[in-house]
């Protein structure tokens, strides 16, 4: 568990934060996916999901999400209250990289 705290500490090292934002945006996504499974069944592209998490976890590890941000994404049942605590400027990103990866899939 010492890599969830690694998350958003600038000096902490990089590959202990980057495997605890990889934790914490691949229960997100799977989460998020699972709920509209029928329409992701029908998707041209059934790589999204390897996509979504690769590109979260860098908008987590770039932005520098805080230690309880990454945390609740790994720990809550619903991480929609997880989101509250990013930034409005990470938020912005975490929204718009995922909706850039997302549109990508239906090309």
């Amino acid at each position: 568990m010492v890599a969830l705290a690694a998350a958003g500490c600038s000096h902490k090292p990089a590959d202990e934060a980057k495997g605890a934002c990889e934790i914490a945006v691949a229960r997100d996504v799977d989460a998020s996916l699972a709920k509209r499974k029928p329409a992701i069944d029908d998707s041209p592209e059934p790589d999204l999901a390897a996509r979504l998490k690769t590109g979260l976890a860098a908008v987590c590890l770039e932005d520098r999400w805080s230690a309880d941000v990454v945390r609740c994404f790994t720990t809550a049942t619903d991480v929609g209250p997880c989101k509250d605590g990013l930034t409005p400027e990470q938020r912005q990103r975490y929204v718009s990289v995922s909706m850039k990866l997302r549109m990508g899939s239906r090309r």
